[in-house]
């Protein structure tokens, strides 16, 4: 079985509660199973892969910080959704993740900023940690 998880960040330093429980949940997962990882803006060093080792890291995306990210701040503004929601839109991510849910049989969307990219057709989990 082959697991996609998408990150809206990189997991180290695992300072925070949030950072702790993502990374227990990969790396162990990982022995189980094919684990891979996708994500805005990750910056991992070797020593970090290496401790998160076997899951595999395929790609990371830069978030937008341009004139286009300042509209969709006003569009979700306007919608009563939070802004902040903006700032985890990126078209390059989106057409990596269709392209990966085909490869992979489970996609895992860390906290509901991903949720954005859910792709229909595959099995997905939306992991949001208040709900256990």
């Amino acid at each position: 079985m082959k697991v996609l998880w998408l990150l809206p960040e990189w997991i180290f330093p695992a300072n925070t509660g949030l950072r702790i429980d993502s990374y227990c949940l990969i790396r162990n997962l990982a022995r189980m199973v094919d684990c891979n990882l996708v994500g805005l803006n990750l910056s991992p060093t070797r020593a970090e892969i290496a401790r998160l080792f076997p899951a595999k890291l395929l790609g990371s995306f830069p978030s937008s910080r341009d004139l286009m990210f300042r509209f969709r701040q006003v569009k979700h503004f306007l919608r009563c959704e939070p802004i902040s929601l903006a700032r985890f839109h990126c078209a390059e991510l989106k057409g990596a993740v269709e392209r990966l849910c085909e490869e992979h049989d489970i996609v895992c969307y860390d906290t509901l900023n991903m949720a954005p990219y859910m792709y229909d057709g595959r099995a997905s989990v939306l992991w949001v940690r208040d709900a256990y």
